[in-house]
Parts: structure tokens; C-alpha cells; sequence
């Protein structure tokens, strides 16, 4: 097991650089995203706000919050507004005549952790909400 966490650690980290490199060279020798790239950027943000409406649920519904009646009022609200938000990023990869790529490994990582977040400890989650 510890050498699988190992190889994870080490590909989350050459993604990490990867990723620095292109957006360095991005800036370097472009003057505007492509279109392809707009699509892969819609592409994620269609995977991580498609179902972000439960955790708000799972942070409105944890025992911590039973103090803040007007907090978990407001999270159950804002998981609503929060919902069709995945519509947004479908429809302009529609308009680019594009489907949604395939889920990444990244985008799935985001949801479970950030899900977990906010079944255990709900004000982790919703911290990070304001990033």
C-alpha cells in the first residue's frame, strides 16, 4: 500500500508540473487559449459543479452545524443555486459543437475528498467553497 500512495503522490506531482509547464508556455507563446483547451477548461467545470449540490447537503445535514439553523438554511439554498450551475459549461460546449470529455482522475479525486470533507467536517468544505 505504501507504494502505491508513493506512485500516486509521484504522478500527482508530474501533473502538477506538467500542468506549471503548459500554462508557462501558454503565457509564453499565446496571446489566447485555443479552442480545444476552452473545451477541456468547460470540460472540468462541467465535471466538478455536476452533483456539488451534495455536499451542501452533507455539510447542512452534519451534527456541527445543528447550532447554525440559519447557516444550514443557507447551505441548503445555496446547493440549490449551486445545482443547474453544470448546464452552463454543457451548453457551451454544445454552442462549440463539443460533448463533455471523459471525467478526469482529478476532477473524480475533487468530488470524493471534497465530499468526505463535508460529511465529516463540514466547515473544511465550506472553506474551501470560498476559493
Amino acid at each position: 500500500r505504501g507504494n502505491d500512495m508513493y506512485r500516486l503522490l509521484e504522478a500527482i506531482k508530474s501533473a502538477q508540473l506538467k500542468l506549471k509547464m503548459d500554462l508557462k508556455h501558454v503565457c509564453e507563446h499565446q496571446s489566447a487559449f485555443t479552442i480545444e483547451q476552452y473545451a477541456s477548461y468547460l470540460s472540468m467545470q462541467y465535471h466538478v459543479t455536476n452533483g456539488v449540490e451534495r455536499h451542501f447537503y452533507a455539510a447542512a445535514g452534519h451534527r456541527d452545524l445543528e447550532p447554525y439553523p440559519k447557516l444550514r438554511k443557507f447551505l441548503v439554498q445555496f446547493a440549490e443555486e449551486e445545482r443547474p450551475h453544470y448546464k452552463i459549461a454543457f451548453n457551451d460546449l454544445k454552442n462549440l459543437g463539443r460533448e463533455p470529455h471523459p471525467m478526469t482522475l482529478d476532477a473524480k479525486l475533487w468530488h470524493q475528498y471534497f465530499l468526505h470533507m463535508a460529511q465529516t467536517k463540514p466547515f473544511v468544505r465550506l472553506g474551501a467553497t470560498c476559493f
